[in-house]
């Protein structure tokens, strides 16, 4: 194309001047257009840095969401077999109460089976004073022990029950957690795939832009190296035309 027309330029050399001046005006405005697509490639490599540096904070972001999540669930683990722990505890304890209980109670009866005549009723049955007194103390002692020991198990199962509804109102709050931690960390990724597009996007507008920077700048050279021959030609023809005269 360019051949062609310098051809007809040579042909017709009455319009080399303003093919001069025209494709002057076409240089300027793709000068002005290469000048343009550099900023915007500026613009756009400073946008996906900024879009980069946004997906290392997103990365780093969930990386310690998931951190934190992964001890969270050693917690829950470790708060579930102290749960476990304490119910098994709890069962053990509940059945010593419930023996210690039937003893007691048996014992009871054995004791008053006679009612306020025991005491007597041991006198009178021929043995030495010594002998009975032993056997009442005997009876007082295991009486007064099961009961201390009634009330230990009872104590026990309400420190049990103490620490089993803490331990529930512990798992409780690390669920919670765990579902803010998770919620946090869905709202981290949905971020992430945003920006991991907006770099894709960048980055192929940038390629795009710079293939067509490539393409104009080669036009800008043809047309630099075209103008030269136009305007060669006109100082030549200028040169004929004083020679005539």
């Amino acid at each position: 194309m360019i051949r062609l027309l310098v051809l007809l330029l040579l042909l017709l050399p009455g319009i080399a001047s303003p093919a001069t001046s025209s494709r002057q005006e076409q240089l300027d405005a793709l000068r002005n257009r290469i000048a343009k697509l550099k900023n915007d490639v500026e613009q756009a490599s400073v946008d996906r840095k900024e879009a980069a540096d946004g997906l290392r904070d997103s990365e780093h972001k969930i990386s310690d969401v998931n951190r934190k999540l992964y001890h969270l669930q050693k917690d829950e683990a470790r708060t579930g077999a102290a749960l476990s722990r304490l119910a098994s505890e709890r069962v053990a304890t509940e059945a010593k109460l419930k023996d210690e209980e039937g003893r007691l109670a048996t014992l009871l009866r054995q004791r008053y089976s006679q009612g306020s005549d025991d005491a007597a009723h041991l006198i009178l049955s021929g043995r030495s004073p010594g002998d009975v007194q032993r056997d009442l103390e005997y009876y007082a002692y295991i009486g007064r022990a099961r009961a201390q020991l009634i009330e230990e198990h009872k104590e026990t199962l309400a420190r049990l029950a103490d620490i089993e509804a803490q331990t529930r109102g512990h798992k409780v709050e690390l669920t919670r957690i765990k579902q803010d931690q998770l919620a946090q960390r869905q709202a981290l990724a949905q971020e992430q795939q945003a920006r991991q597009t907006t770099y894709n996007k960048l980055s192929s507008q940038i390629l795009q832009q710079r293939k067509q920077i490539d393409n104009m700048v080669r036009d800008q050279s043809r047309l630099s190296r075209l103008i030269q021959r136009l305007q060669k030609l006109a100082e030549e023809r200028a040169r004929k035309a004083r020679a005539v005269k």
